[in-house]
C-alpha cells in the first residue's frame, strides 16, 4: 500500500541490503494477502515518530519499554519464519511453552 510504502522508504535500514532481504522474506511468509498494508509492518517501521521523539529526550524508561517489545516481536516473526509458520516447532526454538507464545503472538497482533 502506499503508506507501507511512505514508511519503507523513511526507514533508515541500518542492517543495508541484508536487513532490506529479511524484512521482504518475512513479509512475504507472514503477511497473508496481496497488499501489505502499514499494520503488516514491523513496529520498528511504524514507530519512526517514536525513535525521533525518544532521540529528543524524551522519557528513557518508557523507549526501553518499547525498544524490548519491539525486539521481542521481530523475534517471534524472524522464528515464526524459518518455522514456516509452525507454532509449536517456534515455541520449542525460543524455549517457551506454546500457550507463551500465543499469549505474545496475540499481544503483538502476530497471526
Amino acid at each position: 500500500s502506499r503508506d507501507a510504502m511512505v514508511l519503507l522508504t523513511n526507514y533508515d535500514w541500518p542492517g543495508n541490503v541484508r536487513e532490506v532481504l529479511n524484512v521482504s522474506e518475512m513479509l512475504v511468509s507472514l503477511v497473508d494477502k496481496e497488499t501489505i498494508e502499514a499494520e503488516d509492518l514491523p513496529e520498528r517501521f511504524r514507530s519512526i515518530d517514536t525513535h525521533r521523539s525518544r532521540a529528543a529526550g524524551e522519557d528513557a524508561g518508557s523507549g526501553l519499554k518499547q525498544a524490548v517489545r519491539s525486539e521481542e516481536r521481530q523475534l517471534l516473526l524472524k522464528t515464526l519464519s524459518e518455522c514456516g509458520g509452525n507454532k509449536a516447532e517456534a515455541a520449542r526454538k525460543l524455549g517457551i511453552q506454546r500457550s507463551t507464545l500465543y499469549e505474545k503472538l496475540k499481544r503483538y497482533g502476530i497471526g
